[in-house]
């Protein structure tokens, strides 16, 4: 691939990076063998080199004085292979070692704690580099650096931007627990595979896009802003956003192996989110304070099915060209507000769809009417006694975020638990405030609700209260009771 940056002189590249080549007023300008520096009276800043030499050890101190500092682009352009700077050394200057093609190994000193922008670009020879604990940012610093495999990030290390972008060889990395921001730090590394992400991450802006080899990742909880952190990442198949998130314009656009999503509560703003994410086949959005911006989900050819709260706001052609959707459900309970106005022209939001569309509502949606709704089929589902908070997964599915899944047979009020079996909740049933059901499998009246549970208190022979380990099925349940981990035949 041309790359014309290569071809270019110091002095141009200077300018196109804003690097300003000047000498500090008052200071003494000198030589030392290879090296100009300048003496401001108590330290040495290493500010040029004649490139006389490929391997390069610069001196520790110069006439008594320390070599404190690495000038902005001191060594830019140069060919150098290898240079060793001594622990004297705190500073490196703006792109000091810029446009250092044949540079392949760099040792940084100890005490090093400031990394001027673009420090080492476009080193296209450099496969490893260690950073030392002190330096807490890093900017450009290893831009368009194609060898650079290996890299060591310290503790205390806490934003990342533009840090590796380009880098096309690398293939993992570790981020700090210290790291809290990334903007644009790995974007276009197109072998990047893995990455691990700290707990202490807030932003994620544009930091992964373009990277077409990341396979899997895992946003911590507590990461706010994933604003086109992975657009174009086609070989992302599965994410888990977690409820922190509030930001995620173009967070996934041509993420063309994603399958499935939940959009969280917290998410107010979907802009081109999933555009382009060909392969993805169901959507669930959770929040009701969410915004489906234009063209959030354009062009996910194989779309199928779509969950939505009632209450959100929908703008025109945030579905179009969903040729393949065949449902919507909608769930929750409170008054349908708008697809702009309560879903009217219905074609307007899932334009080019070439599937008959079904609609499916909860039966105490307002504003919601069968057999027809807009134009579109459509049918109410009736809501399981006790779990009004519980939302519609698909015909007969429910989900409460807590209770976990179960069916709802219909009117006669039995369901049945992915894990609990077979229950019936009481005509008082609540789920918020408490509610008693009827265990088949431990043949008793429970009682449990959303503050206690997965505590269950059981009456009849039991008269206790149990700790459901969570995961079980009938007749293989274990719980917490009086202290052991029984199973639920032996209580």
């Amino acid at each position: 691939m041309l790359q014309p940056l290569k071809f270019i002189d110091r002095t141009l590249f200077a300018a196109v990076f804003g690097i300003l080549i000047a000498h500090s007023a008052g200071a003494q300008v000198g030589t030392f063998g290879p090296f100009t520096y300048e003496d401001n009276g108590n330290w040495i800043t290493i500010t040029g080199f004649d490139d006389s030499v490929t391997v390069v050890e610069v001196p520790e101190s110069i006439d008594g004085r320390p070599v404190a500092a690495i000038g902005r682009w001191a060594f830019g352009g140069s060919s150098i292979t290898s240079i060793s700077i001594p622990d004297s050394v705190t500073s490196l200057g703006e792109s000091s070692f810029g446009l250092c093609y044949s540079l392949k190994t760099v040792q940084l000193p100890k005490r090093l704690n400031w990394i001027g922008r673009g420090a080492f670009s476009f080193c296209d020879s450099l496969e490893s580099i260690s950073i030392p604990e002190g330096v807490v940012g890093l900017e450009s610093t290893f831009y368009d650096c194609n060898a650079l495999r290996d890299v060591i990030l310290p503790e205390g290390l806490v934003w990342l931007r533009e840090t590796f972008r380009g880098c096309s060889a690398l293939t993992t990395v570790s981020i700090p627990d210290s790291v809290t921001s990334l903007t644009d730090a790995f974007r276009n590394c197109i072998s990047l595979k893995t990455v691990s992400l700290p707990d202490g991450v807030t932003s994620l802006s544009r930091s992964f896009g373009g990277c077409i080899a990341l396979e899997s990742v895992t946003i911590p909880d507590g990461v706010v802003v994933i604003t086109g952190a992975f657009s174009g990442c086609r070989s992302l198949k599965t994410v888990v956003i977690p409820g922190s998130v509030t930001q995620l314009d173009r967070a996934f656009s041509g993420c063309t192996s994603l399958l499935n999503v939940t959009i969280p509560r917290s998410a107010w703003s979907l802009e081109r989110t999933f555009s382009d994410c060909t392969s993805l086949l169901s959507v669930k959005i959770m929040g009701s304070s969410t915004e489906i911006e234009r063209s959030s989900f354009s062009d996910c050819i194989s779309l199928k099915s779509v969950t939505i709260p009632n209450g959100i706001s929908i703008y025109l052609n945030a579905f179009s060209g969903c040729v393949s959707i065949d449902s919507v459900y909608i769930t929750g309970s409170s008054e349908v507000i708008s697809f702009s106005t309560t879903f009217y022209g219905f074609e307007d939001y899932f334009e080019d769809s070439e599937a008959e569309i079904s609609v499916y509502a909860r039966a105490d949606v307002p504003n919601f009417t069968t057999p027809m709704w807009s134009g579109y089929r459509s049918e109410t589902i009736a809501v399981p006694r006790g779990f009004g908070g519980a939302y519609l997964e698909a015909i007969g599915w429910w989900n409460d975020e807590q209770f976990g899944w179960f069916w709802y047979f219909d009117e006669s009020g039995w369901l049945y638990h992915a894990e609990h079996g077979y229950i019936y909740p009481s005509q008082l049933a609540d789920w918020e405030t408490g509610m008693w059901y009827w265990d088949r499998g431990l043949q008793g009246w429970m009682w449990t609700g959303a503050a206690v549970y997965p505590w269950i208190y059981a009456t009849g022979s039991i008269n206790d209260w149990l700790n459901y380990a969570e995961g079980g099925i009938p007749g293989e349940r274990y719980f917490n009771y009086q202290g052991n981990w029984v199973q639920e035949t032996e209580l």
